[in-house]
């Protein structure tokens, strides 16, 4: 039994040390990588940043990974309620950001 629950042991195991392991969100003024659903196009999410109080910085390697700069204490919640999926801090995470300079 042990045997065929493993895989999601391990799964579960890395998961936790991964969430752990990210940058934790700054203060307002700190960059931030903000994530959409695939297919959101550019000026969408530049849209949905400002909704949020936020500006945008930036794109990323796809239209829907943009670096924002918060202007509120809770931009992360106003920007999952404006449809981004996922939040982080900008340090660090240059694959999808595409020129780490922007």
């Amino acid at each position: 039994m042990f045997r065929q629950l493993l895989p999601a042991f391990l799964l579960m195991a890395f998961s936790a040390v991964s969430v752990t392991a990210l940058p934790k969100l700054g203060a307002a003024g700190d960059r931030l990588a903000v994530i959409f659903p695939p297919g959101v196009t550019l000026a969408w999410g530049i849209k949905r940043i400002a909704a949020a109080g936020g500006t945008a910085i930036g794109a990323g390697a796809f239209d829907n990974v943009i670096i924002a700069i918060p202007h509120r204490h809770d931009f992360p919640d106003r920007a999952r309620a404006e449809g981004a999926v996922l939040i982080l801090a900008a340090n660090g995470f240059t694959g999808c950001l595409g020129n780490p300079g922007t």
